[in-house]
């Protein structure tokens, strides 16, 4: 059967996709190195001394990647008896649904579902987990899974955080009282 230029011929198509097979296989590789999402950071530098009696709020770093959400707050002055990450995980209500405690037991981080923002807990979540402070520096990790409502692992987190100290009616709060951090994706 003749072929005009239009047709592959029957003994070119082997050839054809032989040339293309390279092609193929580095599209795949990079597709298959891209992440599925990346996870990011909120940061937040709180320049206002909003607490001057005892220690300020410096800084706060949250991300939640690798199966864990990392925490990182910097405290400027005495160190809070307790400090606490409110966490928005669907932005549905004008409030935290979760909790990640530290304090007042030194070493520990309590993850809790709560029902409002002075942390009320409707019920623990997780073991605890550790927690390690280094001069004025907090950092903890949680795992992801533990922040879960209902069995569905949250997308995104927005964060606020507290300190309470010694006299119990002394509060910092970063980025503002009963406001979030801008929402950040999880990884």
């Amino acid at each position: 059967m003749p072929h005009d230029r239009t047709t592959p011929s029957p003994r070119s198509l082997p050839h054809l996709l032989l040339a293309l097979l390279p092609l193929v296989v580095a599209a795949g590789l990079l597709v298959g190195a891209a992440p599925a999402s990346q996870a990011e950071t909120w940061h937040h530098h709180d320049e206002t001394s909003d607490q001057p009696r005892f220690g300020d709020i410096a800084t706060v770093a949250v991300d939640a990647r690798e199966r864990r959400v990392h925490l990182r707050a910097e405290i400027n002055g005495t160190f809070p008896e307790e400090l606490v990450f409110h966490l928005d995980v669907d932005g549905a209500q004008r409030r935290p649904e979760l909790a990640i405690s530290y304090g007042p037991y030194p070493g520990r981080v309590v993850v809790s579902r709560v029902d409002s923002w002075r942390g009320v807990a409707l019920r623990e979540r997780c073991r605890p987990r550790t927690a390690r402070v280094r001069g004025d520096v907090l950092t903890a990790h949680v795992a992801l899974r533990c922040l879960s409502l209902a069995g569905v692992r949250p997308e995104r987190l927005r964060v606020s955080v507290t300190s309470r100290y010694e006299l119990g009616s002394d509060y910092d709060h970063a980025p503002r009282r009963h406001h979030f951090g801008r929402w950040f994706d999880v990884g």
